[in-house]
């Protein structure tokens, strides 16, 4: 028994190796893209007010995630603030040097609450992410995005083991679905900006019962696609639960001891890839 179980040892230890060594270049060459600070949005959505530094990282964080991403440029060189008030800003992003048609592109940014609102805008296509905290029943913080497109049904993504919302799968997953729904992404308790600890299905239902009861505030119809343990989560919920109209359930785990580590071997590679890259 021990050169097996030695054998996955090793195999898992590899693997966090090499996700940290791609994450880290990964960043490295998309500094451009990205917000430098992803952790600094959970002080935004607690602070009281929004000021200049954390206007920019949300605009960026919203344009990351429109579906026109794409086209506009995100570094520091490329937008202009206008301050509207003491809790809302208005940046303008610069278009791609190869985009030949003119376009411009404005992120309005405010805050409500405890929730941040940015509102994209190009033309006559307008796209809001909403994000904020959503408590559950035994106190936990959850977090989610509200990806909004004025749609009157909404897709929920819930994500696997060990990821989370942020990952370029869910993100582009997102941004796919938002020419017919609305989407809701959030993270599950452990994972991502949500808070408490990881506690497989036992309590990881609590956490998609309160992002359901918050979109069926406002959706007529609401879709539910679960990925491992969010598809898991998913099956526990969508018994439970009568605000669920349609259920995708990938790779779902059905008896948690069967897995005996064989998801580390079994197409590790392409896995890592395909949610990180």
């Amino acid at each position: 028994m021990r050169g097996p179980r030695l054998k996955r040892i090793c195999i898992f230890l590899a693997s966090v190796v090499m996700v940290l060594g791609a994450v880290t270049s990964q960043a490295q060459e998309k500094e451009e893209f990205l917000p430098k600070d992803m952790r600094s949005l959970k002080t935004i959505n607690r602070a009281n007010g929004i000021n200049h530094a954390e206007a920019l990282v949300i605009a960026q964080h919203c344009l990351y995630k429109s579906p026109f991403s794409s086209k506009y440029l995100l570094s520091p060189q490329t937008f202009i603030f206008q301050k509207e008030d003491d809790r809302s800003y208005t940046i303008g992003f610069q278009a791609r040097p190869e985009i030949q048609n003119d376009c411009s592109l404005s992120a309005v940014i405010s805050k409500s609450g405890g929730d941040v609102l940015c509102q994209c805008q190009e033309e006559s296509a307008p796209f809001v992410l909403k994000s904020g905290y959503l408590t559950t029943r035994d106190q936990k913080n959850i977090h989610y995005d509200h990806y909004k497109n004025g749609h009157k049904s909404v897709v929920i993504l819930a994500h696997g083991f060990y990821n989370s919302k942020e990952a370029v799968l869910f993100i582009k997953m997102a941004q796919g679905l938002l020419a017919d729904h609305d989407v809701i992404a959030f993270d599950l308790r452990g994972h991502g900006l949500s808070s408490g600890f990881f506690t497989w299905t036992a309590k990881s239902p609590l956490d998609l019962k309160s992002i359901l009861d918050y979109a069926a505030k406002e959706y007529e119809k609401i879709g539910l696609i679960g990925f491992s343990l969010g598809a898991a989560t998913s099956i526990i919920t969508a018994a439970e639960s009568e605000h669920i109209n349609s259920l995708i359930l990938v790779s779902a785990p059905t008896e948690f001891s069967r897995i005996d580590g064989k998801f580390w071997s079994m197409g590790m590679e392409e896995n890592i890839v395909y949610n990180f890259f």
